[in-house]
């Protein structure tokens, strides 16, 4: 799920082309539209695909995983991730800080910790 007014808006496009070049891998991109539709694609996921495992990836700021966080009733059955690509990305700066690696996406740098 992408928030495409978070940060750069090429992002996703740039996200897609490193998708496209992972062999068998099966993913939807949603991009949102508005401010709080988060939540309400994640119930209609959870809906859509109520039988299947799911794994959640988050590209925006920290009201966008926020946002997305609402929409969960459960979290049984769901992997969530966080892909800090807002202006402040203040949810992730509560996490201890343990470098993982770097690497560039549409012209950016990210650092994953």
């Amino acid at each position: 799920m992408i928030n495409s007014y978070a940060g750069k808006r090429t992002f996703a496009d740039g996200l897609r082309k490193k998708l496209k070049e992972i062999p068998d891998l099966h993913y939807f991109v949603f991009n949102t539209r508005r401010a709080g539709e988060e939540g309400e694609l994640v119930r209609q996921i959870r809906e859509i695909f109520e039988d299947e495992k799911l794994r959640f990836y988050c590209c925006g700021g920290s009201g966008t995983m926020r946002n997305m966080l609402n929409g969960f009733d459960s979290f049984e059955d769901v992997e969530i991730a966080f892909f800090p690509c807002g202006l402040t990305n203040d949810f992730i700066k509560v996490f201890r800080r343990t470098f993982l690696g770097q690497w560039s996406c549409a012209g950016r740098q990210y650092v994953l910790f």
